[in-house]
């Protein structure tokens, strides 16, 4: 059981660090290609570039959110609680997850509700794309709010996999010389 699950966490990380690759590099190409277009007039306007780009960073953030959790990565303060005692350090780390956890479950719950309440409204400059590649594409505010609770719930098996796999491998640097 334990070793399935191992797997299916993995497989979790592996296709969430794919998915941050890409939704990174869409990023910067979409917003090259918007500056270049500012002075390049044969490119045209890409008036949508901006606002696409914004929904692509808020699912940066939210899908490194748990990648950050996996490898407990996010900012901590531990001057005051490096001079307390040991058991009272893995208090306070026990209390961080703990927290951790519940804003988890407040991006899921809250974030379900903001997803189904925005399902019918459509992002303002995505709906006015001129292009007919992209008719039919969706263009609905739920595409931009779904990664609130998709990142809590991978944060939560993030978490999940901090007590049942040894963290991941850092990539290694090569040393030249």
């Amino acid at each position: 059981m334990k070793e399935s699950l191992g797997r299916f966490l993995k497989g979790i990380d592996r296709a969430r660090n794919i998915a941050l690759i890409a939704v990174l590099a869409l990023m910067t190409l979409v917003y090259t290609v918007s500056l270049v277009s500012r002075y390049v007039p044969a490119v045209g306007s890409l008036n949508w570039a901006e606002e696409f780009t914004r929904f692509l960073h808020v699912w940066v953030v939210l899908l490194g959110y748990g990648y950050l959790v996996r490898r407990r990565g996010h900012i901590a303060t531990d001057v005051v609680v490096s001079r307390f005692p040991a058991p009272l350090q893995r208090m306070l780390a026990f209390a961080g997850e703990i927290v951790v956890a519940a804003l988890s479950v407040i991006f899921i719950w809250y974030g379900w509700q903001m997803v189904v309440l925005n399902a019918d409204q459509e992002a303002p400059s995505l709906g006015m794309v001129g292009i007919d590649a992209l008719r039919g594409w969706p263009t609905s505010m739920a595409w931009p709010y779904f990664a609130i609770p998709l990142g809590g719930a991978l944060a939560l098996l993030d978490q999940l996999a901090l007590h049942l796999l040894p963290p991941p491998a850092e990539p290694q640097l090569r040393q030249e010389g």
